[in-house]
């Protein structure tokens, strides 16, 4: 393999490592819906009219 190939194959090596990482960073930010709701649709649909009722 030539010096030229080889640095493309690091670039992109480095460039997925770095997106994963940044996908990871993202990610720890977002606000995942609780267990309980995905498990439980009444207990979700009791969760909106509560919130409706309070607005």
């Amino acid at each position: 393999m030539s010096g030229l190939q080889i640095a493309v194959i690091i670039i992109l090596v480095l460039g997925v490592i770095v997106s994963n990482l940044m996908v990871l960073k993202y990610s720890a930010k977002l606000k995942w819906p609780k267990r309980e709701d995905l498990v439980d649709p009444m207990a979700r649909a009791k969760k909106s009219e509560q919130h409706r009722s309070e607005q």
